[in-house]
């Protein structure tokens, strides 16, 4: 069993490499306000008068039964009427939504996942059946692969024992879609209780391929004391290589995905800033204080997000630039991240633009600015201060918003203690040098180095 200081850490240096992908169960559907796998067809069990409770027969079986009885559109309208709800997010939902995994898979037919997601902004590509792999471009959005089936297909989903019993040879491509990214990404099961006849199979098979050489996989199971519990847990992780993550329960679900999602952008630093005047000495020291930080920050390894704002975005982006061409980097993505605005956005486009960017990151540095009450620089503070974890720097002595944001944060010092014995500094001092050994200072004084 894996601690969870070194599953959260493993796991999300997979995240920062795009090689992470996430499985979810029925779990993570309850989350949401959804019934338990056995909770939806409970109702059914009772029409067949079958103890739920109390009987050797699979859910897959009940279905079947029910379908023999009744037809299969019956069994679909029954389960269409409890899943074809409005559904709640939940905090885990929450922190799942913002993980940087673009691949999910799921047993589950339900729309949960591709509804938080695009409550957020981000657009899934469903994938339920093979044809959707034809034509998908994978390398945009969020690819979310049902393989169970999607409700507004449910006539193709599997929910039958004699669907389940045609699987593979109905689905053999989709499987070998499967077998691939379990070989080529590292998974995390939630809300899964690996009793189908899908997963391991295919985890097993993998094995048996490449001699138990294949990634490890991840899962997080609450804790039970129950001999066969630990035997199957010993199971998962000597036979099939998935390392269990115990919990004692599934309240601190929530803070695990955070931490997952803090460590994934550890260093990663947005830079907020903007000059649009001509004033040719002021847009020399924009020069040189764009340059100097940027240094700072790339020989210590962070990664810069930056919206391209005027004159302070170019001068990052040129400097980024040089130095990477210098010593030869091929993966600017890992030192730098542009996202250029479109100055014809809606205010409601440019908002959703700027919380992208700056949920991506874990510090937000603040310089320049017009200073005006609804610009784009202050803006960016108030998003940035939604998340109490992320660490604020105002470079306040460079004037415009940055000042504007400086003299609120030193009115209400008491939420920013680690800005405390630096204020001074970022309100008057305008060296650029002692400007960014400060500010790079402030970021790695407040690096968490351990849970």
């Amino acid at each position: 069993m894996i601690s969870r200081r070194s599953f959260v850490k493993k796991f999300a240096e997979k995240c920062k490499a795009d090689s992470a992908a996430l499985f979810l169960g029925a779990g993570m559907s309850i989350d949401a306000g959804l019934p338990s796998w056995k909770g939806l067809f409970a109702p059914l069990a009772t029409e067949l008068e079958i103890d739920i409770d109390n009987t050797n027969y699979q859910i897959y079986d009940i279905a079947q039964f029910y379908a023999n009885e009744f037809g299969k559109n019956e069994l679909y309208k029954k389960i269409g009427q409890e899943i074809n709800r409005i559904l709640k997010s939940s905090e885990s939902l929450d922190q799942l939504s913002h993980m940087q995994c673009n691949s999910i898979w799921t047993t589950n037919f339900d729309q949960v996942l591709e509804n938080n997601l695009e409550r957020i902004g981000k657009i899934t590509n469903v994938i339920s059946k093979e044809s959707d792999l034809i034509g998908c471009d994978l390398n945009k959005n969020i690819n979310i692969f049902k393989l169970n089936g999607d409700i507004r297909d449910i006539q193709n989903a599997i929910v039958t024992k004699g669907d389940l019993e045609k699987y593979n040879e109905n689905h053999n491509y989709y499987l070998a879609f499967f077998k691939k990214e379990l070989i080529t990404k590292t998974f995390l099961f939630l809300g899964y209780s690996f009793t189908d006849s899908l997963v391991l199979p295919c985890i097993s098979e993998l094995g048996r391929a490449f001699n138990n050489n294949q990634p490890h996989h991840y899962t997080i199971l609450k804790r039970e004391n129950s001999t066969d519990f630990i035997k199957f847990v010993k199971d998962l992780e000597e036979r099939y290589q998935v390392d269990v993550l115990l919990i004692d329960s599934y309240d601190e679900l929530p803070n695990i995905l955070s931490e997952i999602n803090y460590y994934t952008n550890q260093k990663n630093v947005f830079i907020s800033g903007s000059y649009t005047e001509n004033n040719e000495d002021k847009l020399l020291y924009i020069d040189e204080l764009c340059r100097t930080i940027t240094n700072i920050l790339y020989k210590n390894g962070y990664t810069i997000i930056n919206g391209y704002g005027y004159k302070v975005g170019y001068y990052i982006a040129s400097e980024a630039t040089r130095l990477l061409i210098e010593e030869n980097v091929t993966d600017f993505k890992s030192h730098l991240q542009m996202y250029p605005f479109n100055e014809h956005s809606s205010l409601a486009a440019k908002t959703k633009h700027r919380e992208f960017m700056i949920q991506k990151s874990n510090f937000s540095i603040f310089m320049f600015g017009s200073g005006y009450k609804n610009s784009g620089v202050i803006e960016e503070f108030r998003i940035a201060k939604k998340n109490k974890n992320r660490i604020i720097i105002p470079i306040g002595s460079t004037g415009g918003s940055a000042n504007v944001i400086l003299n609120e944060v030193k009115k209400n010092l008491i939420d920013y203690p680690y800005l405390e014995k630096y204020i001074d500094v970022l309100e008057n001092e305008t060296n650029s040098e002692i400007i960014a050994k400060t500010v790079y200072s402030i970021i790695n004084e407040n690096l968490k180095h351990s849970i």
